[in-house]
């Protein structure tokens, strides 16, 4: 899927990055890790954001990462504008795009959809970054589940509402095996929405890589980028030293690891050709 033909996306940077998928554990946090280490290979600044309480996106970038609590904001009685005061760090970061030139990211936890883009409608996102000229992309990632499957363009739907100007690509993660293959075996009601996406949309192919292997890394909370320089710099014994792992299993949890983000990094190439600019 990452590689049919598309146009690129307009090449106009910095960018707004949503990641979403309006259900958990479908690799939102994990996926926007690699594309905030693409903008970072080529010197593209970017301020990373999340609407849930996860900590392993700081981890597995080493940025600093803004948590917005809309839900707890979106229970409050006393203000009535309390979900709007909280994403107020995602707004201030992108009103001052223009300035800072710094790219903005930010992911969308599992069940925070609804909340996330009411108070982005009702702070009239959309005006604002026509007024500043802006790009605001949304990521939408789908598995090979039922409700993923469901779920994948009623959240494109919603992105496009919330900011009509939007461009969707989709990432089709194969975490859970083939997603093509998988939507299938669904009723035409469920499969034909998410196949028009899948075939409307550029997509970006995380290919399934062995749980022990995702496990490590996100332990280890390492830039892929950091483990290709441990073996310039100090061979497999130094990626021996820093994993734990015997000399074999370093190479296959190296091997592995490091191709399977460039394969994310190449499909991201296609849609945004900037990120090519650096020999990375």
């Amino acid at each position: 899927m990452g590689t049919k033909h598309f146009e690129p996306l307009p090449d106009i940077w910095p960018r707004i990055l949503a990641v979403t998928g309006n259900i958990g554990g479908i690799g939102k946090t994990t996926y926007l890790s690699v594309v905030t280490e693409a903008l970072r290979l080529t010197d593209l600044e970017v301020e990373l954001f999340q609407v849930d309480e996860q900590e392993k996106l700081a981890r597995l970038t080493g940025l600093p990462v803004v948590n917005l609590d809309l839900a707890v904001a979106g229970k409050s009685v006393a203000d009535s504008w309390a979900a709007q005061r909280a994403i107020k760090p995602l707004y201030d970061s992108i009103i001052a795009m223009p300035n800072s030139g710094h790219n903005v990211a930010f992911e969308i936890g599992g069940n925070a959809s609804t909340v996330t883009h009411d108070a982005l409608r009702l702070l009239d996102i959309a005006d604002e970054v026509d007024e500043l000229k802006l790009n605001i992309d949304a990521h939408v990632v789908v598995v090979a589940s039922e409700e993923s499957i469901r779920q994948a363009p009623i959240e494109a739907a919603r992105m496009t509402k919330t900011v009509p100007d939007s461009n969707i690509v989709v990432v089709v993660n194969q975490r859970y095996g083939p997603v093509s293959a998988f939507i299938k075996q669904l009723p035409d009601d469920v499969a034909a929405p998410c196949a028009r996406l899948l075939e409307e949309r550029p997509t970006v192919t995380m290919r399934q890589v062995r749980p022990d292997v995702m496990r490590l890394w996100e332990r280890l909370g390492v830039r892929p980028s950091q483990i290709v320089r441990w073996r310039l710099e100090g061979g497999y014994a130094r990626v021996c030293a820093e994993t734990r792992l015997d000399r074999f299993e370093a190479r296959l949890f190296a091997g592995e690891l490091v191709g399977w983000a460039e394969l994310v990094r190449e499909d991201l190439i296609r849609i945004y050709p900037r990120l090519e600019a650096v020999d990375a």
